[in-house]
């Protein structure tokens, strides 16, 4: 019976039946509820008073994630072929919410005010490096995907990059706006902390370190590393002017 259970189960689906990635579809999809929550006074109760660009950036960043909790069902419960019929899909979903990501960090820059030392200026260089960060897991998630244990963890890592922006509204952005850009390094702390501890993890686990949740380490760091250097930086702050289409 062992024997016959074995033929039946996926090479990668074996890989994956063991640990907490058998149940990563749990953790996105309470990534899902921060997120719905984070954005449910800005977003989700003001659907009709809200641009089209909006309303399609959210259905990108909805369908990753929905894709995400698919795909780590599927080849952990021994669909396979789901799976690669799935993965087709992100072809689409990763370039559309990028493209939206770009045009919504144009509309936040645009819409408030600006100064030399503005929270929303920082806010900005988080968004595109949180885009950047997404491709490169992407991008890499794609180079491995026959290496099933690096492969989960490039696609999974990739909802770090929803991760600041969902807590921070979470903790209230009327408190975000008050504390500037203490409430970014706050939320990038917390998830510098989550990712070592998911290299711990691995670590004492596999004694292995995943490239994954290294640039995940890597990105987290160099945000909070960042950030109080472009705060008063008047390329930045310049940058951020052109960027929104407003005169210097």
């Amino acid at each position: 019976m062992g024997h016959s259970q074995q033929q039946e189960t996926p090479p990668k689906a074996r890989a994956l039946s063991g640990g907490m990635y058998r149940h990563a579809h749990w953790y996105v999809l309470a990534l899902f509820l921060l997120v719905f929550a984070g954005f449910f006074k800005t977003y989700f109760i003001k659907l009709g008073q809200t641009d089209l660009i909006r309303h399609f950036h959210a259905a990108t960043a909805i369908g990753w994630m929905t894709l995400l909790v698919v795909q780590s069902y599927a080849i952990t419960h021994g669909k396979a072929t789901w799976h690669r019929a799935f993965a087709k899909l992100s072809f689409v979903l990763v370039p559309l919410l990028v493209i939206t990501g770009l045009f919504m960090v144009h509309i936040m820059l645009a819409r408030h005010p600006l100064r030399l030392g503005s929270a929303w200026t920082l806010r900005a260089f988080a968004d595109f490096f949180a885009l950047l960060y997404f491709v490169m897991q992407y991008i890499m998630g794609i180079v491995y995907r026959r290496d099933v244990r690096q492969h989960q963890r490039f696609m999974l890592a990739t909802v770090f990059a929803l991760f600041p922006p969902a807590l921070g509204r979470v903790i209230g952005l009327d408190l975000a706006l008050r504390l500037g850009p203490w409430n970014l390094a706050i939320n990038h702390f917390i998830g510098f902390c989550v990712v070592a501890w998911l290299l711990i993890r691995d670590w004492r686990k596999e004694r292995t370190v995943y490239f994954a949740y290294g640039l995940a380490l890597a990105f987290f760091t160099l945000l909070l590393v960042s950030e109080p250097i472009l705060l008063h930086n008047t390329g930045w702050y310049q940058f951020c002017l052109w960027y929104a289409g407003r005169p210097a």
